[in-house]
């Protein structure tokens, strides 16, 4: 029962780190989409869009690489306990 306890705390992290990286994907892009549309309208350069650009798209970097982290991190948990691994073809 501990174990079991153990790995759900696991679990939880990785749940936990997915949901920043999909938080901080979609913040970015929609703060890049944001900022596109603003200009479109505007047809001048304001320096506070060029801002939320500059971090949109740094959040959506960012975001893109945990969620890049959490999907290495849980496949090469599971393949620790792969009862396949040995199998050829």
């Amino acid at each position: 029962m501990a174990q079991d306890s153990a790995g759900l705390g696991k679990t939880k992290k990785r749940n936990v780190l997915a949901g920043i990286g999909w938080a901080l994907l979609v913040a970015g892009i929609a703060g890049v989409v944001g900022v596109a549309i603003f200009k479109f309208y505007q047809h001048e350069a304001a320096s506070s869009a060029e801002a939320v650009l500059k971090w949109g798209i740094a959040a959506a970097v960012v975001g893109l690489a945990a969620l890049l982290g959490s999907v290495i991190k849980q496949r090469a948990e599971a393949a620790k306990t792969d009862k396949y691994k040995d199998v050829e073809r």
